[in-house]
């Protein structure tokens, strides 16, 4: 399986992992869990999304935007954290 995460701009190392999409897109994932495309140009995003198999999504908002670009998305989102819980005492 390969996992490509975090890829946004067109310099050589997307470069570079898009003609390995070329050769072998069979067990590839591209995970997502920020609004990337908001900050950059989106056209990289959007050709690993399309030429991945599986794509992962962080939110509810890039599931909705990953699903125009890919057939499989699937949502897994970050456990909360209580920081301020605290445990009551066992009597």
């Amino acid at each position: 399986m390969i996992v490509i995460q975090n890829i946004y701009t067109k310099k050589i190392y997307s470069t570079l992992l898009k003609i390995l999409l070329f050769f072998q897109s069979k067990y590839t994932l591209y995970d997502i869990d920020d609004a990337d495309y908001c900050r950059h140009p989106p056209e990289t995003i959007q050709y690993f999304m399309k030429k991945c198999q599986i794509s992962t999504v962080g939110s509810h908002i890039l599931l909705d935007y990953t699903k125009k670009f890919s057939k499989k998305v699937f949502l897994l989102t970050s456990p909360v954290n209580f920081h301020n819980f605290v445990k009551n005492k066992k009597k």
